[in-house]
């Protein structure tokens, strides 16, 4: 729909075959349904084939009982659950203070552990980077860095009034990924600008890299010497 609107607004009265104008050069409005909408619908569709052959609650395979899942799956974000240990508030998810651990006990004859946490790095200059989307969204017409912002606010809002009492980290992945959509625009930026800094989009890179090198072992269960070793990851009382 962002798309449309800002084609329209460039385009005029040949929107509808344009491959020119905002917000992106050389996709003419078909190309851009397609790949912004049917083929997105078709992917979220099939995910839900599996659903069909369950032994136990298995539907039939129509557009009704698609829609019959949507519906109850709507239902359960508005219902009132009992109080979790790893729920948060959406402040935490932005300040990445406080994760979720899925695992951490004896499996396969080691100590292993599976925690969900955003990378200490790319999820704190991500906010700085969406203020200057915001930045260059009203001074400098960049509508890329708008939509970025837009989207943040979106899909973050949704939880902020969401009737649903219990919430936890993992709801903020989608408008993390708009954040670090906002930092690749900063990076980019800055790489294009030159000068004394034009390092810096590079070392942004390598440290995000090397931070997922580091909290690997714990992201992947792999084998830890004992049950204390995990502090080493935990630089937050608040992860634990």
């Amino acid at each position: 729909a962002w798309f449309l609107v800002a084609r329209i607004r460039s385009a005029g009265w040949r929107f509808a075959w344009t491959t020119r104008g905002q917000p992106i050069g050389g996709i003419s409005l078909i190309e851009a349904a397609l790949w912004l909408g049917l083929l997105p619908m078709a992917v979220y569709v099939a995910s839900y084939w599996p659903y069909l052959f369950y032994a136990e609650g298995s539907v039939p395979a129509t557009p009704a009982a698609f829609i019959e899942i949507q519906q109850h799956a709507l239902q359960l974000q508005h219902k009132l659950l009992k109080k979790h240990p790893y729920q948060t508030h959406w402040w935490q998810w932005v300040s990445d203070t406080r994760g979720i651990w899925y695992l951490f006990e004896k499996v396969d004859g080691a100590q292993r552990g599976i925690v969900l946490i955003g990378n200490p790095l790319t999820f704190l200059i991500g906010l700085p980077a969406l203020v200057w989307c915001a930045f260059a969204a009203l001074f400098r017409k960049r509508l890329d860095a708008g939509a970025m912002v837009a989207c943040y606010a979106a899909s973050l809002g949704l939880w902020i009034v969401a009737a649903k009492n219990v919430q936890f980290f993992y709801h903020y992945m989608l408008a993390s990924c708009f954040m670090l959509g906002a930092l690749a625009l900063a990076l980019d930026a800055l790489w294009r600008r030159g000068g004394r800094w034009s390092w810096l989009p590079l070392g942004v890179l390598a440290a995000s890299t090397a931070l997922f090198v580091y909290f690997w072992p714990i992201l992947s269960a792999a084998p830890l010497h004992s049950a204390g070793e995990y502090s080493q990851w935990m630089w937050l009382r608040s992860w634990r």
